[in-house]
């Protein structure tokens, strides 16, 4: 076998290759550890990966094991003709090794890693979307890896947004998230102030994909939509990448936004590109990014409630990381509203009558648990009640 791999990416119908349905793409036999240095499968994400590669730029994986080896598979998610993935390379057999302990960042409780490459993935003429690599240990235990491949350009396509920033916030790999330290619910205190993305995924290693973005994509290309993809750090990168796109399309769980993300998707908005909001609660959290030793944008700072303890606050408050609309810098119109049109906890479908009121320049976009009666007709500031379906 070839040393590379084996790249396969043929018909899917002819050579039966793809899944039928995501049953065989669940977890078998996952071991969760509590050191999760003993996990059976782990996988550190890596920059080009995490801010979305060009066709053909290589992938290294940081892979620690406990056992023997591992194969990795790549499956393009998408719709084939009634299958919901495609593969797309194979490995050859790989020898597993368990590497280092996570490193811990006391000042803002952040968990690292600092493994070595334990093989490159090669994506020559992989087309752009979004995939999952698909780790296999001899032992049996399987893990996954969101892989986003980037498109080149947006222009005249649907941009589909995977919320990386979001996967991260609640990743508790080593212990700690945005949410909790390692007591749990209850460790509210103890939760990290930044998160690197510089570890492993919790869990399968693909729960927020597989749970707010999948459907999505599926929903999509069986739509024939011409498609972009390009993850939340991509369009925080440069306001180009939005540049002649006719939608932008935020998925299930879009909850952390950085400042740059949020000026260049209302850029693209004021320039006529359709913006969509597929979840409730996106653009809540204010966050800022920063970078790690292994590249830019790999840090996602966000203090919440503990915004007194952000080194930029007094210096540069519009870019301290509490929620958008709360001090010290809140906005008078919140980005959730002006973007969105909705609060997001009011477009949750509520079991009781609410008001929406449109902003301004807000896309008028009604949840799709609203009924509203025929002929209504709302105007620029005018409030409305629903009542919920």
């Amino acid at each position: 076998m070839p040393e590379r791999g084996e790249v396969i990416l043929k018909d899917p119908i002819k050579d039966g290759q793809t899944l039928r349905t995501l049953l065989d793409l669940l977890p078998i036999g996952v071991a969760i550890a509590r050191d999760s240095c003993c996990e059976d499968v782990e996988l550190n994400r890596v920059a080009a990966r995490i801010l979305g590669v060009l066709p053909g730029e290589p992938v290294p994986l940081y892979v620690s094991t406990t056992a023997r080896s591992f194969r990795v598979q790549a499956f393009r998610m998408g719709w084939y003709r009634g299958d919901l993935a495609r593969l797309a390379w194979r490995s050859p057999v790989i020898r597993g090794h368990r590497q280092r302990r996570p490193g811990f960042d006391a000042a803002t409780r952040t968990v690292t890693t600092r493994w070595g490459p334990s093989l490159t993935v090669p994506t020559g003429g992989w087309p752009p979307g979004a995939y999952l690599l698909r780790l296999d240990a001899e032992s049996g235990p399987q893990r996954y890896v969101p892989l986003t491949v980037r498109s080149a350009s947006a222009a005249g396509a649907v941009v589909l947004r995977q919320a990386v920033a979001t996967w991260q916030a609640y990743n508790q790999w080593g212990g700690y998230d945005l949410y909790n330290g390692p007591g749990g619910i209850a460790d509210y205190a103890s939760r990290s102030l930044a998160v690197s993305l510089d570890r492993p995924y919790d869990q399968d290693g693909a729960f927020m994909f597989l749970a707010h973005e999948r459907k999505l994509i599926a929903l999509a290309e069986r739509m024939g939509l011409p498609l972009a993809y390009l993850t939340s750090m991509d369009i925080a990168a440069s306001a180009e990448v939005l540049h002649g796109a006719s939608a932008v399309v935020s998925p299930g769980h879009d909850e952390y936004w950085s400042p740059p993300e949020r000026a260049h998707v209302t850029a693209a908005r004021d320039a006529g590109v359709n913006v969509a909001f597929l979840g409730a609660n996106a653009m809540f959290r204010r966050t800022r990014l920063a970078p790690t030793r292994l590249g830019p944008r790999r840090l996602v700072i966000c203090y919440k409630t503990s915004y007194l303890q952000d080194p930029l606050y007094g210096r540069r408050n519009e870019l301290v990381t509490s929620d958008w609309r709360e001090p010290p810098d809140p906005d008078l119109l919140p980005g959730e509203r002006v973007l969105q049109f909705v609060l997001p906890r009011i477009g949750g479908c509520p079991r009781r009558r609410n008001r929406y009121l449109p902003w301004p320049g807000a896309p008028t976009i009604l949840p799709s648990c609203i009924t509203v009666t025929p002929r209504t007709i709302v105007r620029t500031g005018q409030p409305f009640s629903f009542q919920p379906s």
